[in-house]
């Protein structure tokens, strides 16, 4: 009883102390260590009252995969995530405690201790790759996979897993169960070091997206981004209005405090625009200081735009303001070319008359 009690705790050691390595805490170390050993203790008490010589081993399973409840509020884990690296964890654990007992009942299935014994000696071997491919290979899995790709990691854990439990507890030949849980390791570990890998390289390929459609200083999107996005949009025959801006005296801001302070006034502008623009609009730099936005919304009001991003600016200089001119499609044009002409053309006849009403008020 003791003997066994032992073995269930040492895997429960390692499980816990994996999933404390791929996992970030809520509270103190101290704290979560307190919350584990109660749980433990309970769990241990209630096993030892109900535990009778007919109780089914699935039963110590179900206990162990209990632990899920403290974990999920214990980590900033979703209960989804905390049963995927549970179920990486336990499939690990289980499949060395099962060789060990294998191994251990080839020269005597009556020596508990024994399969304690090479237990314990197979987890101290292992503890380090274990940890070391949990830290650097399943957290960057988890860490790199999208919320709706969690539940395919998910299936691939409680197969894994599912494998590891079937293998264990029906297949009756030692030597064909230490050479399936074998195979299933070296399974189970090159299936997640290739998920890595396809990890990783899914990232290059987002970040190399990022360089291509993101502007790399006000990370808008940038002039490919509004040509791809727009001639979908055009394909798909769905109207919108082409906005285009142009900043009034940026030179004025680049001669007077530098260009440093030029880049951050384009900041402020661009953070000035999202706030200001509604959730069906999209905001992109195509050049210095001009701008383009491609707004779906049935109406558009260039005045009360300008308002909401002059009220919006929050730049340490004072915002110079925005020229401002838009077309429509289909009833400007049926390319972006055309619509940008034509937007370009009424942004600049607005700025010419601000100008000159500028220049009378000075002149008067």
């Amino acid at each position: 009883m003791i003997l066994n009690l032992l073995i269930q705790l040492e895997i429960l050691f390692v499980n816990l102390f994996t999933t404390a390595k791929i996992s970030t805490k809520k509270y103190k170390m101290s704290t979560t260590i307190l919350y584990l050993m109660l749980f433990t203790i309970i769990t241990i008490t209630i096993f030892a009252v109900l535990k009778t010589d007919d109780t089914p081993q699935w039963v110590a399973l179900l206990i162990g995969f209990s632990f899920i409840l403290p974990l999920t509020l214990l980590y900033k884990a979703s209960f989804l995530k905390m049963s995927t690296i549970m179920f990486f964890c336990w499939t690990q654990t289980m499949i060395i405690s099962n060789i060990s007992k294998s191994i251990a009942e080839l020269f005597d299935s009556n020596i508990i201790y024994l399969a304690f014994l090479i237990q314990t000696v197979a987890l101290s071997l292992t503890f380090t790759f274990i940890q070391k491919f949990a830290r650097n290979t399943y957290k960057t899995i988890i860490d790199g996979i999208s919320k709706e790709s969690f539940k395919s990691l998910l299936i691939l854990a409680s197969i894994l897993l599912s494998f590891a439990i079937v293998i264990s507890y029906f297949v009756t030949d030692n030597i064909v169960k230490l050479f399936l849980l074998s195979l299933l390791m070296i399974t189970s570990y090159s299936v997640y070091t290739l998920l890595k890998s396809f990890v990783e390289k899914s990232k290059k390929i987002v970040t190399l997206n990022k360089v291509a459609y993101n502007d790399s200083l006000t990370h808008l999107e940038n002039r490919f981004s509004l040509f791809t996005t727009a001639k979908k949009l055009i394909t798909d025959e769905i109207p919108f209005h082409c906005v285009y801006m142009d900043l009034d005296n940026l030179k004025g801001i680049n001669d007077t405090y530098g260009h440093q302070a030029g880049d951050h006034y384009l900041i402020s502008f661009a953070e000035a625009v999202t706030k200001s623009i509604s959730s069906k609009s999209i905001f992109y730099r195509i050049a210095g200081d001009e701008f383009v936005c491609i707004c779906q919304d049935k109406t558009i009001d260039i005045d009360k735009m300008k308002s909401l991003i002059t009220s919006s600016y929050k730049g340490e200089h004072p915002f110079n303001g925005v020229s401002i001119g838009y077309s429509t499609f289909p009833k400007d044009g049926n390319t972006l070319d055309d619509l940008l002409l034509l937007a370009d053309g009424k942004m600049y006849s607005r700025k010419n008359n601000f100008k000159f009403r500028i220049n009378r008020r000075s002149d008067t």
